[in-house]
């Protein structure tokens, strides 16, 4: 018998009414009694586990459906399950964070949002643990590229998209030009952002608040890819000159708009490349302060209350500091950035970071 916690007989009924069957000819179709299908109906028996597959065909649905199984979640579902991986990962449980991620897909096959979320949990897994053995940095790598490939062959046509642009990345790191190439034009060229008519047509429906809302989500989203842009385009510029220009403009952006200051570790690198070590290090001090001070958020001005302030000391959420932790291992194993470590205010920022 199925657990008594299982409530399918409403299901049954409401399937069962929809095709335009009586009790007694679901029952007559199925080779049990009228009676047998009203104790299904009001919870008070469950089918015989060999009856799903008729009883189902009968109704016109999946097994699964007709067990109520969910076979889909929603959007912030799946970032919920992922920030509980997460936490397994920044606490230091690998074994663990594997295996909740295995379970997750398991247990949601099919899923789309949830796919995407664990392809970016199984990638995440190579941060957070960059001393992990070939072999396991090989099948995680391994199994994201799986769910990447899942989604891009799937019906979901915004996750095929996302799908095809990580798909496309990774050609391009591992050489396969021609691939990437391919991928990238299957992607559609944005050729009408539709944000100002919609906030146009929400002011004539009467809903300010939403036309505002509307622009400031927009505004937000376009001030991050402009941050992550100009990140990109300091790593291309050809002249260190050049790219603490664009770390400046980073900062600016940053300071304007509340987002975490990474100018200073872009600088980091800047000044390395000139031979500035003391200059180096004391931007590697700078960002270092940005980590552990207050978590910045956007100018309530702009974006209240669509964004509301956090208002949370980046130095006590136990998630940041493992973060950081993860990130003061990187610098320290980067070879990038060895000429730091013989600088005191470096070293002073290094274990600061660690803490």
């Amino acid at each position: 018998m199925m657990p008594t916690t299982l409530r399918i007989g409403a299901n049954i009924a409401a399937r069962r009414r929809a095709r335009g069957l009586t009790q007694e000819q679901l029952a007559a179709s199925l080779g049990v009694s009228a009676p047998a299908v009203s104790k299904w109906e009001t919870d008070n028996s469950y089918p015989d586990i060999t009856l799903l597959c008729p009883l189902a065909r009968a109704l016109r649905c999946r097994v699964d459906e007709l067990l109520q199984f969910t076979p889909a979640m929603t959007e912030a579902e799946a970032a919920e399950h992922l920030d509980g991986i997460v936490h397994l990962a920044l606490a230091g449980d690998c074994a663990g964070a594997e295996q909740a991620l295995t379970e997750l897909v398991q247990e949601y096959p099919g899923c789309a949002v949830l796919q995407y979320h664990a392809a970016v949990g199984w990638s995440a897994l190579q941060i957070f643990f960059p001393q992990a053995a070939e072999a396991d940095r090989q099948r995680w790598q391994a199994r994201a590229l799986a769910l990447w490939e899942e989604l891009h062959s799937g019906s979901d046509a915004a996750m095929a998209q996302y799908a095809a642009n990580q798909l496309a990345s990774y050609a391009v790191l591992h050489g396969e030009l021609d691939r990437a190439e391919a991928l990238l034009a299957e992607l559609p060229q944005q050729v009408v952002d539709p944000t100002m008519t919609r906030y146009q047509l929400l002011l004539k429906q009467g809903d300010p608040d939403a036309a505002r809302a509307t622009l400031q989500k927009r505004l937000f989203a376009l001030v991050q890819q402009a941050a992550g842009v100009l990140a990109a385009l300091h790593a291309v510029l050809p002249e260190p000159q050049r790219q603490l220009a664009a770390a400046e403009a980073y900062h600016t952006l940053a300071a304007a708009f509340g987002l975490l200051d990474s100018s200073a570790l872009l600088k980091v690198e800047s000044l390395l490349k000139e031979g500035c070590v003391p200059q180096a290090a004391a931007a590697l001090e700078a960002y270092v302060d940005a980590l552990t001070g207050p978590v910045p958020t956007p100018p309530p001005a702009l974006f209240a209350p669509t964004l509301p302030a956090k208002g949370a000391a980046a130095g006590k959420d136990p998630d940041l500091r493992a973060l950081r932790q993860v990130l003061q291992r990187q610098l320290t194993a980067d070879p990038a950035f060895a000429p730091l470590l013989d600088e005191p205010r470096a070293r002073a920022a290094l274990e600061k970071l660690a803490e």
